[in-house]
């Protein structure tokens, strides 16, 4: 959040008139050029994030970015300039042309779009990122949640976290974008470069099409899991939906970035294949088949009126290790046989030494019981509990409690500021044994209490996260502590 106001005047100039919108790292206002007498968008960074001086400078590249591309997909930059804050700090924002229409996401929540829409969209999205690439500029954010639908036709929004092709895909030891639009290398730490982009209008261009997109992830690891287990993309089941859309969309999936198209190619393919469909028939690869030419456009068979699908925020994240794996091949199909025959060699193998070490035990506790003098006493029990290091808290339950905060920040139920609070409580929990972890505990229920009673977190996801603390071993209420 920021410190603006309806009211509020920048620099003299821009007078705010209302919050329009707002995401993870910032917020957009209807405003007022009273200068040139023209309404404008002004964008700010989020508080939390404008002391960072590498979103700062995220901002300031964002504006020398957009100021460059000319283009009609593309929302205009007019203006950058910091707003003073107390104690001395600023907060960045960009002046940019205020674009009438709905978001993509926002359109996406009555369903899927016809497919000749959706393919009309992706090619202006791809001509904007075209022109783009120009200027050597990679977008790094490309989702449903950044384009904006105008009488005009599509148009890009936020280049915040915008770099140069060929530069480091990490900002300062941090991920930072949507986990479920990212390519795989982009979790690799691989240089900047356009196919991620086209991987990320790829997966776009998938939902906009079926209403959900090809990797279902919300958070880094989901992502990261996603791609190392190496899933094939479900094939596209759209009526009507001609092959070279179909082949494109899945092209641009492709885990390998240089048999993904470039954008000015799928531009051009899309667009001309909403101009020229395919000739009738079925396809081989199984997607529907094509109307005549001339007959009635067919009923798209999408239930309007679906539950609506969330707005991923952008996430900023420290780039973990295991977040930069390599993807691990499938098994080949010919070697499964092989393998089964391995495990159930190994089984058994298993299954024989442990009869082998039963029995011996037995023996050798006869011998002691029959030998004189031997007894309860002077014996230890093969039952006695044996002493084991207290448990940590279980990953399953920390893995459900990060979800809860990443689903309530993408619903809106909290702001950024607090979920990184939160986040903050939940590592402390990953990291606590049974000594501290009660304290950890009482110390996140004081969190999400304080965070509700200022309004910042509902009591709906407030309940979701203390029932997961209640949860937690040796964590609940904790009575017999101080």
């Amino acid at each position: 959040m920021t410190p603006f106001a309806p009211g509020s005047t920048l620099h003299g100039r821009f007078a705010l008139r209302e919050r329009i919108g707002a995401g993870g790292m910032s917020e957009v206002w209807r405003a007022e050029d009273e200068v040139l007498g023209r309404p404008v968008a002004v964008k700010a960074l989020a508080v939390p994030l404008a002391a960072d001086p590498v979103l700062r400078a995220a901002t300031w590249r964002e504006a020398r970015a957009a100021a460059k591309l000319a283009h009609p997909n593309v929302t205009q930059v007019y203006d950058y300039g910091e707003a003073p804050m107390p104690g001395g700090a600023v907060l960045p924002y960009l002046v940019m042309e205020l674009v009438d229409g709905e978001s993509l996401a926002d359109r996406l929540r009555s369903g899927p779009l016809p497919w000749p829409e959706a393919a009309r969209i992706g090619a202006q999205v791809a001509a904007a990122l075209s022109a783009a690439y120009g200027f050597g500029i990679v977008h790094r954010d490309i989702k449903p949640g950044n384009v904006m639908l105008t009488a005009g036709g599509a148009k890009v929004l936020d280049f915040g976290i915008a770099a140069l092709a060929g530069g480091s895909d990490v900002d300062g030891g941090r991920i930072v974008g949507t986990p479920a639009y990212a390519a795989p290398e982009r979790l690799r730490s691989a240089p900047v470069a356009p196919p991620s982009d086209v991987y990320a209008l790829g997966a776009l261009l998938y939902e906009v099409l079926t209403g959900h997109p090809p990797v279902p992830a919300t958070t880094w690891r989901d992502a990261s899991e996603a791609h190392r287990s190496a899933v094939p993309v479900a094939p596209l089941d759209v009526p009507g939906l001609p092959r070279r859309v179909a082949r494109l969309c899945l092209a641009c999936l492709d885990p390998d970035p240089a048999e993904r198209p470039a954008a000015a190619e799928l531009a051009a393919g899309l667009a001309a294949a909403v101009n020229q469909p395919d000739t009738p028939g079925q396809p081989s690869d199984g997607t529907a088949v094509l109307p005549p030419v001339g007959a009635p456009p067919p009923d798209p068979g999408y239930a309007v009126g679906s539950a609506p699908l969330p707005h991923p925020p952008t996430l900023i994240e420290p780039a973990a290790v295991d977040y930069r794996t390599e993807p691990v091949p499938p098994p080949r199909h010919d070697s499964r046989r092989l393998l089964l025959f391995g495990l159930l060699a190994v089984v058994a193998v298993l299954v024989l030494a442990l009869a082998a070490v039963t029995s011996a035990l037995l023996s050798d506790n006869a011998r002691h019981n029959a030998a004189p003098g031997s007894g309860p006493s002077s014996a230890a029990s093969p039952s006695a509990p044996v002493q084991t290091p207290s448990p940590t808290a279980s990953a399953s339950v920390i893995e459900q409690l990060n979800r809860t905060v990443n689903d309530a920040l993408a619903a809106g139920r909290i702001d950024a500021d607090a979920a990184g609070r939160l986040r903050d409580g939940i590592r402390n929990l990953n990291g606590s044994n049974q000594g501290h972890g009660h304290k950890q505990a009482q110390s996140m229920r004081k969190t999400i209490d304080d965070l509700v009673h200022d309004g910042r977190l509902d009591q709906g996801t407030a309940d979701q996260l203390n029932a997961l603390l209640d949860s937690l071993p040796n964590n609940g209420d904790g009575s017999g502590d101080n």
